[in-house]
């Protein structure tokens, strides 16, 4: 199932520059080392894979990371990549409310 969508991860993340144009020359050259080791991809995959299997659930991203042991953050910098892929592999279900911290956060779920 994910090796089907490893391809269009990939070629999502190559549109992302995965740094700001305003962040310092250290956080292009990080996320360059960390797109060519591939860790970047595999972390993209391992976040759909998790929200995948708890489809159709609809989940921020700290309730994602509560659930599957993943770095909240990672998963939060993940996702909108996985929304950009063809055909997208994650969606936006809008602004809800968070039951681990009582506010109200973006929520997502697969697609595919």
């Amino acid at each position: 199932m994910i090796e089907n969508h490893s391809r269009s991860i990939d070629e999502a993340q190559s549109k992302s520059h995965g740094a700001r144009r305003t962040d310092p020359s250290s956080s292009h050259e990080a996320i360059e080392r960390f797109s060519a080791s591939g860790k970047r991809s595999q972390q993209a995959q391992d976040v759909y894979l998790a929200l995948w299997r708890r489809r159709p659930a609809e989940l921020s991203s700290l309730a994602l990371a509560d659930a599957s042991g993943l770095d909240r953050f990672a998963i939060a910098r993940r996702l909108p990549e996985l929304e950009r892929t063809e055909p997208p592999l994650v969606r936006r279900c809008g602004v809800r409310h968070c039951a681990i911290t009582g506010g109200n956060t973006m929520h997502w779920t697969a697609t595919v």
